[in-house]
């Protein structure tokens, strides 16, 4: 009898290692439940972080498309003004070049102003320096006669009308005028002559300058001689409209450009978000599959809520599995 409780107590003892191992062996899956369950959590967590940083890359680029159209537009008009602002670069080269002329033009008109005055002056004095020198040579001849009968002689035949008779001899009327006092008022008249003379030639040649210069401004499209502050506002203008049209276009160029390089940027973080998230969701179904196939049972989930705590994974949450 003693032998055979012997052997039961033995038997009985090998029963219990045997549990043992096999509620270790149990409890060793569990562990790998656990961990696969923990990998499972983690990957589901950075598969809905990647959808979401996704969706907003996806969001960004889209944005990042709708901006193209305006930029692109912008710049085609940006791109037309200034191709056109070699134009205006040749008008406001003109409006320089046109500025001494109009310069010039401007004193001469001034002494053209003066010159017509002095020719006015010097006709003036001309008639009148010609109606003196016409007045002392009609009294001068009208007084001949006077001086001549002076030397009448009864008796002796007159020089001029031979008669040796002088019942009515000339009498002296007005101003004595002498040679020399008519001589004097000839070379008065010939001075204002050639003063007025003087005075056509210069007036002419200054008219002329100032024709040709108009002439050369009305071929230029001027309508009207403009003044030079208002020609050297015009420059200035054309300098500012080619500044902004420079600086138009290479600002516009420059957002189209980043625009494009934003937008693609946005296309390869799509790209590689949409990778991201591929592996991510098979790497969450790997694990998932693993979850599922994994050989647990109900006396399992038992065995496991004794050798492990219930923060890790609860026996609900392996039931739910």
């Amino acid at each position: 009898d003693a032998r055979k409780k012997e052997q039961a107590a033995l038997a009985a003892k090998q029963e219990e290692i045997l549990s043992d191992e096999e509620r270790v062996k149990k409890a060793k899956l569990a562990a790998s439940l656990i961990k696969e369950e923990e990998l499972y959590r983690r990957s589901a967590k950075k598969l809905r972080e990647a959808e979401e940083s996704l969706k907003n890359t996806v969001l960004a680029e889209k944005l990042a498309q709708e901006k193209i159209a305006p930029a692109e537009e912008n710049y085609r008009k940006a791109e037309n003004v200034f191709s056109g602002l070699g134009e205006t670069e040749a008008r406001k080269k003109q409006y320089e070049q046109v500025i001494p002329t109009i310069k010039k033009l401007e004193g001469d008109k001034v002494k053209l102003a003066a010159a017509e005055k002095k020719l006015a002056a010097a006709y003036q004095e001309s008639h009148a320096a010609d109606l003196a020198y016409s007045e002392k040579k009609r009294q001068f001849y009208l007084n001949e006669s006077a001086v001549l009968a002076k030397e009448l002689k009864d008796g002796e035949a007159c020089p001029v009308c031979g008669s040796k008779e002088h019942p009515h001899p000339a009498e002296m009327m007005g101003e004595a005028v002498s040679q020399e006092m008519l001589d004097l008022a000839e070379k008065r008249r010939s001075k204002a002559e050639k003063s007025l003379s003087d005075a056509l030639v210069s007036e002419k040649e200054i008219r002329t300058t100032v024709n040709t210069a108009e002439e050369s401004l009305f071929s230029m499209g001027f309508k009207k001689i403009p003044a030079v502050a208002v020609v050297e506002s015009k420059v200035r203008s054309l300098e500012k409209e080619i500044e902004e049209g420079k600086n138009a276009y290479a600002k516009a160029q420059r957002e189209l450009e980043n625009l494009r390089l934003e937008l693609q940027d946005m296309k390869s973080r799509r790209e590689s978000g949409e990778k991201l998230v591929s592996d991510l969701a098979k790497e969450k179904s790997e694990n998932e599959i693993k979850i599922l196939t994994h050989p647990v049972s109900e006396s399992e989930i038992t065995v496991m809520t004794l050798y492990f705590d219930a923060d890790d994974l609860s026996a609900e949450e392996l039931r739910k599995l």
